[in-house]
């Protein structure tokens, strides 16, 4: 084949040899579009055998190389399920490859014919044979690198055949090239990382993906999206799916394509094996047959009479056509002259457009259009008849006459005719850019949303942002874009936009918070998803470009999630602000507001303080009205950026905090989160969800002028979740304690009250109501919380505080009595051996519930006096004999732990020459000595101090023991 003649030649099989009759062919209708050109149905006169002939154009030998290697591939296959291929018949510079006809078409047109996807049971059928077609394919070395449903084609009995070998490579041939379709790229092909056999079976698994769900694998992203996707992210397939499909698709979305599974492992995989629901006489249908019997192809290809559409390299009679019931008729001749006469006319114009493609040139019927044009008056006439000879090129003749107007220099006539220069925006962007269509007279001449939208969003890519986003900020009407958010050029270029021009927040911001678009919102999630990322990146690039010091960095970038294509506008240094304007200190009535933002971990923003941004009017009102409809979106995403939004809305300005307290809705809205992420199965954003969701609430709770019981009850929910929102919780009730009891009398402390098997705490609320705390659950919390969970300094340190509050002894002490106390303990100390600080901490945590309790017990107090202990109950002598042994416990375990001699010991143990240690374990110590409580005159003096500055720097700068026990016996004066 390499060393063909540029003569025509004719290639046939050794059947077609056999035979000595010539063949010719009537072409039927177009049946699909391969990636190299256009199928038709075609029937050969002498034995009526349908056949298809996939028809490709060259311009060169390199081009004609590639499609002699899908030919090569072709030809030496021989599967049931892979298209057979019976020889091709060469032209001037176009190539006819004859191939098995496949009656019921493809697996993609099957299922667009399904409202919802084909079921399980009806897809595993053709996955099964395509993996039978794939274990061939590969076992030949071949790897098919297209695989999706489009390509899968089947036979008039279903069965499935592969097709569309057209990028298909031998494994190490040039299999480092990037082919394929983007959904269903494998992660090594899109990192160009190289392709093998196994990037197969990741493009099966997008593909068993779309014949269920009508769509691949991350549909919804851009491309740029995808790209990431695809590499990073990790696929959950809908909960729909039976879990031995979820496992199926878990091996083919494997991102090693190394340890992914080979077709024929996959074919006894449980989910192909199962039987159930399915019929077995669908399955005997699928056995191989290589039989080439039915089929009865003549020997000779004579390429003179081949019933074939017009040639662009030749101006001979017109072939045959045929109508749309497929009956052949004749075509009177007509001479290029009088046909390109017609074309010029302004009155009436040529509309025969097959004659007109069949007899005149390419490169004359583009010159007599350019011609045309450049007369002074244009009919419309004129303008329609073009039009649609550029529709007919793009249909029938694979687009040449474009490529042959635009190589002649005819885009410059155009220009100004919207109605053709629709036919070259999606195509050719860059030619119409390049030609002038973005100047302002010719912009503003286009009507059409799509064509400016695309042209818009083309300029992106052929400037620079900064005179990209100037130009749209002179050029582009912001009503047009607003009104096309169901387009996706208009969300990308909304998107590119807020990301990147500083004048976003004040032009764009204000129209899109309309209420008249919150209909258009509500009803499609991906609209909705848009805006609130746009507000988000909006409300960012702003307060950058205001608070960015005049040293830039990196981090005075938009969030993270942001695009980064390059340097934003908004990068030019402005003057440093005064600290006087920060945001922490905008409203200085309660002592918590003067905080870091480094407490909001969640925030990406560029530096630790802030001015308030004044938010365009109705902006919260606005935002919050989202509380009520949110439910009616679905998309975990919209989720994540609507409450992202929210976050940073109430963190750029900090009055609204208490509004969001007073909102009723907002509270509702929290209890709904669970409802949606549950059912999306996805859990990377709920844990974004719920971090941003307690950040708020414990803000609130730190701001709140009033204490509010939907924020109490919400908080003890976020206890019950344990897994994101435990800790959160806790702090805010720790503040909703603080706040109540600085705001209550004397009178009201904190009253324990038992119903049944539950301990409550009734704490009383300034307006004559009260909470109810579950003691029960905060222990619960504290036992069953550990360090892969939360950070353990802050669990111990909230404890420590809420247990130190009046009125919460009967907390200590069923901390202390919980059965798993003792192990606890011992497992915080053993785990974080090396940490000095946290061990201070558990240590003063130890001594103050220990304190607490007993003093409780005692009836303690609290003066210097001896202890007036009153009359004890049985209850109280079991309880305090049972305190005592447990502190006897934790006593011996201190004892051994920092002792050096003892052979159990951590040889890495810190801390055994701290003096604040030392004296923390005296302290513990002592209590269980008799007259113990008489050294502790007060509840402070069970908490400790903190540890020194020079303890910090130093922390074994004490004196150490002679007889190597680093705790000294020494009598605490706390």
């Amino acid at each position: 084949m390499n060393s063909m003649a540029d003569t025509d030649r004719v290639n046939l099989t050794p059947i077609q040899r056999a035979s000595e009759k010539s063949v010719q062919y009537h072409l039927k209708q177009v049946i699909g579009r391969g990636s190299y050109g256009v199928v038709y149905k075609a029937i050969n006169k002498h034995t009526d055998q349908v056949v298809a002939i996939k028809e490709i154009v060259y311009e060169n030998d390199e081009e004609l190389n590639d499609i002699m290697a899908e030919i090569s591939l072709l030809k030496n296959l021989n599967n049931n399920n892979i298209v057979k291929y019976h020889g091709f018949i060469r032209k001037s510079y176009e190539l006819y490859i004859l191939l098995e006809y496949c009656a019921n078409g493809s697996l993609r047109r099957l299922v667009s014919r399904s409202p919802t996807g084909l079921s399980e049971n009806e897809s595993k059928t053709y996955v099964t044979q395509t993996l039978w077609g794939l274990k061939y394919l590969h076992g030949e070395g071949v790897i098919h690198r297209d695989i999706k449903a489009a390509n899968i084609l089947l036979s008039a009995d279903n069965t499935v055949k592969l097709a569309d070998f057209g990028v298909s490579t031998i494994v190490n041939s040039s299999a480092l090239t990037l082919a394929g379709t983007l959904n269903w790229m494998a992660p090594e092909i899109l990192g160009n990382r190289g392709a093998s056999t196994l990037s197969d079976i990741w493009s099966l698994g997008a593909t068993v993906v779309e014949l269920l769900t009508k769509n691949p694998p991350y549909h919804n992203l851009t491309d740029a999206n995808i790209y990431y996707a695809v590499e990073n992210d990790a696929y959950y397939p809908p909960t729909a799916f039976s879990e031995s499909l979820k496992d199926f698709l878990s091996k083919c979305f494997v991102k090693n394509m190394y340890k992914r599974p080979t077709a024929d492992q996959l074919l006894k995989h449980a989910w192909i094996t199962s039987t159930e629901n399915v019929k077995v006489d669908k399955l005997n249908k699928f056995k191989e047959d290589f039989s080439d019997a039915n089929y009865h192809w003549d020997s000779d290809f004579q390429e003179e009479k081949l019933d074939i559409s017009p040639s662009k390299f030749s101006s001979a009679a017109a072939p045959a056509a045929w109508t749309e019931n497929n009956q052949e008729m004749e075509l009177v001749p007509h001479t290029e002259i009088h046909l390109l006469g017609q074309l010029k006319s302004p009155s009436k114009p040529s509309t025969d457009l097959h004659a007109l493609f069949s007899v005149c040139s390419l490169e004359n019927i583009a010159d007599t259009i350019m011609e045309c044009l450049s007369r002074t008056t244009v009919t419309a006439e004129s303008i329609t008849t073009f039009g649609s000879i550029f529709a007919y090129d793009t249909e029938i003749n694979h687009s040449r006459l474009r490529l042959k107007f635009i190589a002649m220099g005819g885009i410059p006539s155009i220009i100004k005719f919207e109605h053709l220069v629709k036919y070259f925006v999606n195509d050719h962007p860059q030619t119409l850019i390049e030609c002038g269509i973005m100047h302002p007279s010719n912009f503003a001449s286009l009507k059409t949303p799509k064509c400016i939208l695309e042209l818009v969003y083309r300029y992106y890519d052929l400037t620079s942002t900064a005179f990209w986003c100037c130009w749209c900020s002179q050029h582009l009407s912001l009503p047009l874009l607003l009104n096309n958010m169901h387009e996706r050029r208009a969300q990308s270029i909304i998107l590119k936009l807020s990301s990147y021009a500083p004048w976003s927040f004040e032009k764009i911001l204000p129209p899109l918070i309309n209420y008249r678009l919150k209909k258009k919102i509500l009803s499609n999630p991906q609209i909705a998803y848009i805006v609130f990322k746009s507000i988000n990146y909006m409300i960012t690039t702003n307060d950058d470009k205001i608070h960015r010091s005049t040293a830039p960095s990196s981090s005075s970038l938009p969030l993270s999630s942001s695009p980064t294509r390059n340097t934003p506008l908004n990068s030019v240094p402005s003057p440093s602000r005064s600290p006087v304007h920060s945001l922490m200190a905008t409203r200085p009535s309660s002592p918590t507001r003067n905080r870091s933002v480094s407490n909001f971990p969640h925030l990406t923003i560029s530096s630790k303080s802030r001015l308030l941004i004044d938010l365009p009017e109705g902006f919260f009102t606005w935002l919050t009205s989202f509380f009520v409809d949110m439910l009616q979106i679905k998309d975990v995403s919209v989720w994540k950026y609507f409450i992202k939004l929210c976050y940073l809305t109430v963190h750029l300005n900090k009055t609204l905090l208490n509004d969001l307290l007073d909102n009723d809705a907002f509270f509702v809205f929290i209890q709904n989160i669970d409802a949606v992420t549950t059912s999306n199965d996805d859990n990377k954003n709920a844990s974004f969800i719920w971090k941003q969701i307690t950040a708020i609430c414990v803000d609130i709770s730190l701001d709140m002028d009033q204490m509010n019981l939907s924020l109490f009850s919400t908080a003890m929910n976020f206890i019950k979740r344990r897994n994101y929102t435990s800790i959160s919780g806790l702090e805010i009730i720790l503040n909703c304690l603080h706040f109540t009891l600085r705001n209550a009398s004397n009178d009201d402390t904190p009253t324990a009250i038992s119903e049944g098997s539950q301990n409550y705490l009734l704490i009383k609320v300034k307006n004559n109501s009260a909470i109810e705390l579950p003691i029960d659950q905060l222990v619960d919390l504290f036992y069953e919380l550990n360090d892969r969970d939360v950070n353990l300094s802050k669990l111990i340190s909230i404890f420590t505080k809420i247990c130190s509050l009046p009125g919460f002894e009967t907390l200590a002490i069923d901390i202390i009595l919980h059965p798993n106390f003792y192990d606890k303990i011992v497992l915080f100390f053993c785990t974080y051996f090396n940490s000095l600080l946290i061990q201070i901490d558990l240590l003063k945590f130890v001594k103050l519930i220990f304190t607490k309790s007993l003093l409780k017990m005692y009836d303690y107090t609290g003066l210097p006096d001896p202890i007036k202990q009153t009359k004890s109950t049985h209850h109280s002598k079991t309880t305090i004999f049972k305190l005592r042994s447990i502190l006897v416990q934790i006593t011996e375990f201190l004892n051994k732990n920092w002792d050096k001699n003892h052979p159990k010991r951590n040889a890495n143990q810190v801390g055994g020459d701290s003096v604040l240690i030392c004296q923390l374990c005296e302290d513990i110590r002592s209590l269980s000595k008799k007259g113990g409580l008489q050294k502790v005159p007060s509840v402070t003096a069970a908490i400790g101090s903190s540890p020194t500055k020079d303890e910090h720097a130093n922390p074994r700068s004490s004196r150490p023991n002679s007889d190597g026990y680093s705790v000294p016996s020494i009598t605490s004066q706390t």
